[in-house]
């Protein structure tokens, strides 16, 4: 068996990928104070945050994080961006972050504060450029989230109810609930 290391070849496995490469320059140039601009995969942020749009995230003092706050922090080898929902000060372990995505059910695992590298401070939408600490957005934001508690507490407590408007049976069928919603999304969104 030939020495990869030795004829300059790496494998796949030992290659680092995109996510690590993004990871490594978001943080050595946040590290330097510089903002950074890139296209966010995913969908565990929507609506705030939809799958392929432009973020631009801002370096932070662990220290300056708040509540509701978007984050960007390191996990092993990739870069996340989810809303912080809360923070511990323990004398032990140091200052931590409780992260979640907006459109996810339960929280990440504790972040420390060397995880952080910066706050989103915008996402392009539709050619334009908004800022996510604006009155609009964080009202936008308060809809959103007390949708998603309504949601689940007519799951919990109603499941039948839950079922038939999953299902689309309520009152007039599924295509009047769908116009609904979107008529809702719509109205946040403006």
């Amino acid at each position: 068996m030939r020495d990869e290391a030795m004829n300059g070849f790496v494998s796949p496995a030992a290659a680092p990928g995109p996510a690590d490469r993004l990871a490594e320059l978001s943080a050595r140039l946040l590290g330097g104070g510089h903002r950074v601009r890139f296209r966010a995969p995913g969908r565990s942020m929507h609506p705030t945050i939809r799958d392929g749009e432009a973020i631009t995230v801002a370096p932070v003092a662990a220290e300056a994080v708040r509540r509701g706050d978007i984050v960007l922090y390191r996990l092993d080898r990739s870069v996340i961006a989810h809303r912080v929902a809360g923070i511990e000060r323990d004398a032990a372990k140091g200052l931590r972050f409780m992260l979640r995505g907006d459109a996810c059910g339960g929280r990440d695992a504790p972040v420390a504060a060397g995880q952080v590298l910066g706050r989103v401070v915008a996402v392009e939408r539709g050619g334009r450029t908004q800022g996510l600490y604006t009155k609009r957005a964080q009202m936008r934001y308060s809809a959103h989230a007390l949708a998603s508690r309504l949601k689940g507490l007519i799951r919990s407590r109603f499941p039948r109810l839950a079922g038939r408007l999953q299902a689309g049976n309520l009152a007039g069928g599924s295509r009047e609930w769908r116009r609904f919603e979107q008529k809702l999304q719509q109205e946040v969104e403006k």
